[in-house]
């Protein structure tokens, strides 16, 4: 009887100690999967507040951040890679350890008997990885089923990626066809990236979830789920984790589909069109005063060689995205306030609805936005008046409303801005005054009232082009009518 006391006791110790231990083991886990999207989520945060008035930059720190970053992939990817000939490799622990002996303690003492199913710690001894390869392909990016879930019954060697975790959590894409299977198999053991395809999927993703909302990403059919699937199935180039430009190469592939690229009157996909690539190059003719790129969207060329879009020639960012009259509808989507080297977004005479997102005001380097001749609604954002280097605001013909802020005096740089054909109302803010270098304001065909002030006015040695709803003074209804003697038109 107090042997088997005693027997029992041992086994209640040993539950504590498993359950602290599994506790322990899945909060290192957690951790781990987390520790690299919020390193790389401090880097974008970081970025975006010390961007400079030209133009992001990295800092020290920046720089220190993506070091870490690219050290915990490396040290993630050189386990699951490692090659299978290697003299010795580590097994990971799993996270259960053998918890009741199959047999009564003895009389004699409390060493149990041997179990009868093989006990999952591994043994002192280094076990040598399994060199057969898996029958099927692994659950994972693109079904919801996490990485390194173990088998129901363990086996005696551990394989290559037990217990290895990712770089984040693996998200489901449902419901999305792409060129290539939805579950990337692991067949071979290494890709180009020297990593295996299923961490190169995850570490991409693992990113993606900071560019966009995860809803959107996992939410089928959406265009960051498209752009995703894409980037990682679809691309021929096959772009990897470490590649400087494929998070610009995304955030394109988000505005191709958010603005239904599908059905631009030219320069679509080759999926979309049903061309060979170099047929739809060759069918790409969109012309812009700006832009360098002529080739047709989502092709494995360089983005930067996309109809227009202009790039640094030295780093390979995108500096100008310039389509115009192309059948541009959709709405802009928010992950654009990520390209930080933006300095042109044209995209005029085009069918695009919705809003202007407040994202936009966060691309410090922005010099011309110009959105005319849409149908975009709601108000001009207060975050637009904080782009101190922007030189043209150009949003007339559009269905805009609201006022005109008195925080545009920050817009010194300001030459030309073109509000005409709205729908904005209020007044005339006397800070307009306050901008030296304008010499472009319209403001006719809107629903504004009240006078030219006379700040507006002292400019007019500057500001040779200035026009309102001024025609018909003083017998004209208010509103619309801003009496204005400074005007050089009158509408």
């Amino acid at each position: 009887m107090v042997t088997v006391r005693l027997w029992l006791i041992s086994l209640l110790a040993i539950h504590v100690v498993n359950g602290e231990t599994i506790r322990r083991e899945r909060k290192r886990e957690k951790e781990s999967k987390h520790e690299s999207i919020q390193l790389r989520t401090r880097w974008f945060m970081h970025a975006a507040q010390n961007a400079k008035a030209s133009a992001a930059g990295f800092d020290t720190e920046d720089e220190t951040l993506m070091l870490q970053f690219e050290a915990m992939i490396e040290e993630n990817m050189s386990i699951a890679t490692a090659s299978p000939s290697a003299a010795s490799i580590a097994p990971s622990p799993t996270t259960r350890i053998s918890s009741f002996p199959t047999t009564l303690p003895s009389e004699g003492g409390m060493t149990p008997s041997p179990t009868k199913s093989p006990s999952e710690v591994p043994s002192s001894t280094t076990a040598q990885p399994s060199e057969s390869q898996s029958a099927s392909p692994s659950e994972g990016v693109m079904d919801g089923t996490p990485i390194g879930v173990p088998m129901n019954s363990p086996t005696s060697i551990p394989s290559l990626r037990s217990g290895v975790p990712t770089l984040s959590p693996s998200l489901s894409l449902p419901e999305v066809p792409s060129a290539s299977p939805s579950v990337i198999p692991t067949s071979s053991s290494t890709t180009p990236c020297n990593m295996s395809p299923q961490n190169r999927a995850d570490s991409m993703l693992a990113l993606i979830n900071v560019i966009s909302r995860q809803n959107d990403v996992i939410r089928g059919g959406s265009p960051q789920n498209l752009a995703a699937n894409w980037i990682i199935n679809g691309d021929e180039a096959k772009l990897c984790p470490q590649d400087d430009t494929w998070i610009q190469r995304y955030i394109m592939a988000v505005f191709y589909y958010s603005t239904n690229g599908n059905r631009w009157f030219q320069c679509q996909s080759p999926s979309d069109t049903g061309l060979s690539i170099s047929e739809a190059n060759e069918a790409c003719n969109l012309t812009s005063t700006s832009a360098e790129g002529t080739y047709a969207w989502l092709t494995p060329d360089s983005e930067c060689l996309w109809a227009g879009i202009t790039c640094d020639d030295s780093e390979n960012t995108i500096e100008q995205l310039a389509i115009e009259s192309n059948g541009v509808s959709g709405t802009i989507p928010f992950e654009i306030r990520s390209l930080q080297s933006l300095v042109n977004l044209s995209l005029e005479r085009g069918i695009i609805t919705g809003t202007i997102p407040e994202d936009v005001g966060f691309i410090r380097g922005l010099e011309t936005l110009d959105l005319d001749n849409n149908i975009i609604e709601g108000t001009i954002p207060l975050s637009i008046y904080r782009l101190t280097n922007l030189q043209q605001l150009d949003l007339d013909q559009n269905e805009l409303q609201g006022t005109i802020s008195p925080t545009i005096e920050r817009m010194t740089n300001l030459r030309l801005l073109q509000l005409n054909s709205n729908n904005l109302s209020g007044t005339i803010p006397t800070e307009l005054g306050k901008l030296p270098n304008l010499s472009v304001a319209t403001f006719e065909r809107n629903q504004m009232d009240g006078t030219m002030p006379s700040e507006v006015c002292a400019n007019v040695d500057v500001l040779s082009t200035l026009t309102t709803d001024c025609l018909g003074a003083p017998n004209r209804p208010s509103p619309p009518f801003v009496a204005c003697s400074c005007c050089s038109g009158c509408f």
